[in-house]
């Protein structure tokens, strides 16, 4: 999801106490957003156990490796890993067999959403709430990366929904020549990742979506 704004990833009620995980997207491509800054708190009621993570920072020719990694510890139940390519939260079995989480890796969108017909104010596509949100209006500080009026109109979120592909043949035999020859082992069991990574390659990632 390209989204511009905050947004919770993951949100949901652990030993009593309310987390959430949220980052601050910004633009980094064409039609692209990156995370820059994730904000984790184990009890949302308290706002001194909020802790800002900031994205590693990388030369763009490399893929991350475990020194280039942060891990935030959610006491001894969870994990927030973020690398160059991404935020991933590791949860207890029982908490994610549950119904009591949201945000945007536990909720798919709707055909609705999809299509632009119809998007709740509610919804995981829609920037968190500023009463919701974790980060200080200062922390809010990428340049040209302006918080959006909230809820967001439907148009906006079926656009950041949607995928564009390559501009041009040159453009996208580029692409799949640069992302086939970073098939391995891994990603190659993964029938969509070509695809992806072309989708990526092409919206401003460049050789960084030879990463994911």
């Amino acid at each position: 999801y390209q989204g511009v704004g905050v947004y919770s990833i993951v949100s949901g009620t652990y030993d009593g106490r309310r987390f959430d995980v949220q980052a601050y997207q910004c633009p980094c491509g064409i039609n692209a957003s990156c995370f820059t800054k994730v904000a984790v708190s184990m009890n949302t009621t308290e706002p001194a156990c909020t802790v800002i993570l900031h994205q590693p920072r990388i030369a763009a020719e490399h893929c991350s490796s475990a020194e280039e990694e942060i891990n935030y510890a959610l006491d001894d139940w969870g994990n927030v890993r973020l690398t160059s390519e991404g935020v991933f939260v590791t949860l207890p079995d029982q908490l994610v067999r549950s119904s009591g989480l949201a945000g945007l890796i536990v909720t798919a969108p709707t055909a609705e959403e999809y299509a632009g017909i119809a998007c709740a104010p509610t919804s995981a596509l829609q920037p968190v709430a500023q009463s919701m949100m974790l980060f200080d209006t200062d922390d809010l500080d990428v340049a040209g990366c302006e918080y959006p009026s909230t809820p967001l109109d439907c148009g906006q979120v079926s656009a950041w929904l949607a995928v564009s592909g390559c501009s041009s043949a040159g453009a996208t035999a580029e692409a799949e020549s640069k992302c086939a020859s970073a098939l391995d082992d891994c990603n190659a069991i993964d029938s969509a990742w070509l695809e992806n990574c072309m989708t990526d390659y092409c919206n401003g990632m460049g050789e960084r979506a030879l990463c994911g």
